[in-house]
């Protein structure tokens, strides 16, 4: 069994060495589609110190740009232990959508009800544009 799991932030492959990518948790996580090749319609993000959190409640004009896997069974249950499930991310089933709108998929997003807490809101939804603004190195 697979579940398929929309990355946002520093689980992103773009990210190198920064930050551990989802390859970690999962050697056997396949791709899908390109990177930074999806969106999620209708959130919104925010960052602080460098950690990036997607609200849990629907915005009417918010969007978050990310990537699409297939992680196993095993990789899902240890996404969870990283993301500090529930106490720090909860998770949801959400449709998101191509880039160039003509795909949608079901996939796993974590999401955080203090959302808001983490800092300052990203209004691209680009965690690597957040980044690039801020002086982060990739």
């Amino acid at each position: 069994m697979h579940v398929d799991v929309f990355v946002y932030g520093t689980l992103r492959t773009a990210t190198g060495d920064r930050w551990p990518t989802i390859e970690r948790f999962d050697p056997y996580a396949q791709q899908i589609g390109p990177l930074g090749g999806w969106v999620l319609p209708n959130r919104y993000m925010f960052c602080g110190a460098a950690i990036p959190a997607v609200t849990a409640w629907d915005t009417v004009d918010g969007v978050v740009v990310g990537d699409l896997y297939r992680v196993t069974l095993t990789g899902f249950r240890a996404l969870l232990r990283y993301e500090n499930y529930p106490e720090m991310y909860t998770f949801e089933q959400l449709t998101v959508q191509s880039l160039t709108g003509n795909q949608t998929r079901e996939a796993v997003v974590f999401t955080s009800h203090h959302a808001n807490e983490f800092g300052d809101y990203v209004p691209s939804g680009d965690y690597f544009d957040h980044l690039t603004h801020q002086g982060g190195a990739m």
